[in-house]
């Protein structure tokens, strides 16, 4: 799961408080979004060093 999906999930439960109690001034839709970008940061991350580990052990193979 990783990291992006923990911020996945605490985009899940932004939802459903959304839903829940809607009346907070757009706090739980800018809770949403900051999760939404932590969550895109921290994929990208994680396929930026998978492809990399990837090419190193292609490199020593090679």
């Amino acid at each position: 799961m990783g990291l992006p999906g923990i911020f996945v999930i605490f985009a899940l439960i932004a939802l459903l408080l959304e839903t829940v109690a809607p009346r907070f001034h757009g706090i739980w839709e800018t809770l949403l979004a900051f999760y939404c970008v932590f969550a895109l940061v921290a994929g990208l991350i994680e396929v930026r060093l998978t492809l990399k580990a990837h090419a190193a052990s292609g490199q020593r193979q090679g």
